[in-house]
């Protein structure tokens, strides 16, 4: 952390839950500050510090610890406490025997992190690696209310700090092909939403039997969950091309600058985890 003031934490020594490897973590110093007005959805829009020499930070980067050595990362009194909550053991497993797949996006994640001296950045790919963590294990084993809180959080911090999109759409049509595309892209994810529903009671009934029906069924829930995925993934690769596109027409440099490097990170994250927030 750059600057000067006091610094705001006390880094402590603890144990990743994941691979037992010990490593400093920022913990906030009492009475620092108090948390102001809020929005209605529970977004803390003011701080007030409490300490007047202190240097200060925006609290809502550090709501999650992230391991150097592994890239566990939880909101910090479930890394440091992990037995105080039922869920994390089955987080654990599915994190440790992650294939090969996942663990790459773990790694393209994991190697955006700044963790020294948190930013918008950095603070944003860590709730992405946080969900996406949460988001390995079964569906009926899944935290989906620290999921929830996850995905709230991430909402609060693009909404404080949005990458800019200047003058998106230049006239009346570009705008109706990208509500459009917004509309066809909330459908696709309420489709999602409803074949996960569905495969909680496909997969019980396959796992019964070995038939040769059953190998067919297989074969069309996997055909179909690559289909839903590709889908999504397309959808926003071609709204984020149409964004820049027009970005670029625009004339003004600096707005494609200032935000080039989170949009190439989003659009790599999407081509490996179309389900990316």
């Amino acid at each position: 952390m750059s600057g000067s003031g006091v610094s705001p934490f006390i880094h402590k020594p603890i144990c990743c839950p994941a691979c037992l490897e010990e490593s400093e973590q920022p913990h906030f110093r009492m009475r620092m500050y108090l948390e102001g007005e809020r929005e209605t959805d529970g977004h803390v829009i003011e701080y007030k510090w409490l300490a007047d020499k202190a240097e200060p930070v925006h609290p809502p980067y550090y709501y999650l610890y992230f391991c150097r050595h592994c890239s566990y990362t939880d909101v910090t009194s479930d890394y440091s406490r992990p037995v105080d909550n039922e869920h994390v053991p089955s987080v654990l497993r599915a994190f440790k025997r992650a294939p090969d797949r996942e663990k790459a996006v773990i790694a393209l994640l994991a190697e955006r992190i700044e963790y020294e001296d948190l930013a918008f950045e950095s603070a944003m790919v860590l709730h992405f690696l946080a969900a996406y963590i949460q988001m390995l294990t079964p569906q009926n084993e899944m935290d989906n209310l620290k999921l929830a809180r996850l995905l709230l959080r991430i909402a609060w911090l693009y909404r404080e700090h949005a990458p800019s999109e200047g003058g998106v759409a230049h006239d009346s049509g570009e705008k109706y092909t990208l509500a459009g595309l917004d509309d066809f892209e909330s459908a696709l994810h309420r489709a999602r939403e409803s074949w996960l529903k569905a495969t909680v009671h496909l997969d019980k009934q396959l796992e019964k039997g070995d038939s040769p029906e059953s190998s067919v069924c297989r074969q069309h829930r996997g055909n179909i969950e690559k289909l839903l995925e590709t889908q999504i993934a397309e959808v926003f690769r071609l709204k984020r091309l149409l964004k820049e596109r027009n970005l670029s027409t625009e004339g003004d440099g600096d707005v494609v600058d200032s935000d080039s490097g989170l949009r190439k990170l989003m659009v790599s994250l999407k081509a490996v985890w179309p389900m990316a927030p």
